[in-house]
């Protein structure tokens, strides 16, 4: 995990010249640490958790940045199943001759 080598890197070499203890979780994150980490870091910076309104948000952030370009966002949207369009007493096989 490249975090995780940065972060040592910088530990061990810059923020303390006699080094830390490798068992300082202060110094030394598990790798849940960082999962937490990022997670919220990605979370903080979304505008909903819904994905739908998501990617609403983004496109109309895209729209702003990259004026020449065109973006299309159509939500999805569930359609209720009618059965009109098919009768019961319809008889397909009396129209053949």
């Amino acid at each position: 995990m490249l975090i995780t080598l940065t972060f040592c890197g910088f530990v061990c070499t810059q923020a303390r010249p006699a080094g830390p203890s490798t068992l300082n979780q202060r110094y030394f994150p598990n790798k849940r640490d960082y999962s937490n980490i990022i997670r919220a870091v990605r979370v903080a910076r979304m505008h909903s958790l819904v994905d739908q309104e998501e990617l609403k948000a983004k496109t109309g952030e895209w729209k702003e940045l990259h004026l020449h370009d065109y973006f299309f966002f159509r939500p999805y949207v569930e359609q209720e199943e009618t059965e009109d369009h098919c009768q019961e007493d319809d008889d397909d096989d009396a129209d053949v001759q």
